[in-house]
């Protein structure tokens, strides 16, 4: 895999493990999901094609009642007249930080040895469908795909980023008989439960199946997002923070000579100028940073426990790995998958914590009190047993 990755296709291989994720547990995950995200709805209508429903993922995605994948397809095949369809259901991590902990573990050996994160985010998400061919046809996004089969068989296809010229026919269209003659030339992977397969980003890919029920897990890394578009969202937040209400006008008052800029454009000018000069912009930029490299990437991310509380006889050690950086003498910002807070006096409990070592919320000041809240709330540490 790490050979591969952003490489070339990997040849579909097995990993031996065909229950890894048993379609019982993936159908209740993706349930629970649906239940409490709000996802889909009326801004996720229904969408049909010549011969292809995709259906908003709120109303037709697994649900816990269903009681099986099988019945969750028997059900959603009637409900779209027994047309082909697909349900994609996102961000399985909001529902199941143990999950998340599960593919952080896989991503993070592919971030040890390539020594690189993507500029966008990582993804888990799965994909459930009896479609005989991706609706999007041949294609290529900026995501490098690991796809791991759950329930049926898929079988994957990709080109290298040469093989088809802008405006080739065959591009976008789910039609068999168009695409036909390309797949002897494909790189061809096969996906049944167990199996893992990828594509890179760099590649047109296209996704088949008999159109029997199928499912696939994902985690996907996402590239492309410019740095310049990151930097001017944070000066953006910083501006509109400095400029308070006068950011939302509606009108801009004309000065005496019209050549002069309007005062609220001279304020975000300065806002802008001082942001940058006292570094207030590197702050905010090195706690981005901070909170993505402790999160693998991954920028949806479980939410903190807010009724995760420590007793003074509770004893903690580190569940996983913490990032910090100090901002001032004696004062840091911690972080941990994807969250952070300021704190003083912490940089010997943290480096304890780091080197592996179990502390005693009794031994611990108030203010390192709040960082082993902070911590046990952001699934960091574990209660050691008593």
């Amino acid at each position: 895999m790490v050979r591969t990755h952003r490489g070339r296709p990997g040849a579909g291989f097995s990993i031996h493990q065909s229950k890894i994720f048993d379609p019982a547990w993936v159908l209740i995950k993706s349930g629970s999901w649906l239940s409490v995200s709000g996802r889909g709805g009326p801004r996720d209508p229904v969408r049909r094609g010549d011969d292809f429903t995709r259906l908003p993922p709120d109303k037709f995605g697994p649900r816990r009642q269903d009681g099986s994948l099988d019945a969750f397809f028997s059900r959603v095949r009637q409900q779209s007249g027994d047309r082909p369809f697909g349900v994609n259901v996102h961000a399985l991590q909001l529902a199941d930080p143990d999950l998340w902990m599960r593919f952080r573990a896989f991503v993070g050996a592919l971030t040890r040895h390539t020594r690189t994160l993507p500029t966008q985010r990582w993804e888990l998400d799965t994909f459930f469908g009896t479609y005989p061919m991706s609706p999007l046809g041949v294609h290529r996004d900026n995501a490098s795909v690991f796809a791991l089969g759950v329930v049926g068989r898929r079988t994957y296809y990709t080109w290298p980023a040469e093989y088809f010229q802008p405006g080739d026919r065959a591009l976008h269209k789910p039609d068999r008989a168009v695409v036909e003659p390309h797949l002897p030339h494909a790189t061809r992977m096969d996906a049944a439960p167990g199996d893992l397969v990828y594509w890179p980003s760099s590649h047109w890919h296209l996704a088949t199946s008999s159109g029997e029920p199928s499912a696939v897990v994902q985690v996907s890394a996402y590239f492309g997002r410019r740095v310049s578009d990151l930097m001017a969202e944070m000066v953006r937040r910083i501006v509109a923070e400095r400029l308070g209400p006068s950011d939302h006008l509606l009108e801009y008052p004309l000065a005496e000579d019209r050549a002069d800029l309007p005062a609220v454009l001279a304020d975000a000018c300065d806002a802008a100028a001082r942001a940058a000069a006292d570094g207030k912009l590197a702050r905010r930029m090195r706690r981005f940073w901070l909170n993505r490299v402790s999160a693998d990437g991954f920028d949806v991310i479980a939410p903190l426990q807010a009724d995760a509380e420590l007793d003074d006889d509770d004893a903690v050690s580190l569940a996983v790995p913490i990032t910090w950086s100090e901002t001032a003498p004696g004062h840091c910002v911690v972080a941990a998958n994807g969250h952070s807070m300021s704190a003083g006096g912490a940089k010997p409990l943290l480096e304890r914590l780091a080197a592996g070592e179990t502390v005693r919320v009794a031994d611990a000041d108030e203010s390192q009190r709040s960082v082993l809240r902070f911590l046990l709330r952001a699934r960091a540490v574990r209660k050691e047993l008593r």
